[in-house]
């Protein structure tokens, strides 16, 4: 029987990715959550502003994969063709 506490090197993530791994998930619940608040605070009437907030984050999802697809993924030539030479080599 293996032990309970050892875990495989292949497993583990390094102290420096965990930022990356935390961080989405954070933000992914409070993403996922919205239409709890949303109608905590405004009732049962919120069902507008919640397809309206879905409707937006499709849309701003979609801006964001369109400028991607058209860069070819590379984020400096984005950075740069967005804000231009000195700005976008700062970003």
């Amino acid at each position: 029987m293996a032990d309970l506490h050892s875990v495989k090197e292949s497993k583990k993530i390094s102290p420096y990715m965990v930022m990356f791994v935390i961080h989405p998930l954070q933000i992914g619940v409070g993403i996922l959550s919205f239409q709890h608040d949303i109608v905590k605070y405004a009732g049962y009437d919120a069902w507008i502003s919640v397809i309206l907030a879905g409707l937006g984050t499709h849309a701003l999802l979609w801006i964001i994969y369109s400028i991607l697809n058209k860069g070819k993924g590379d984020l400096i030539k984005i950075h740069r063709d967005m804000f231009g030479k000195w700005v976008g080599g700062a970003f």
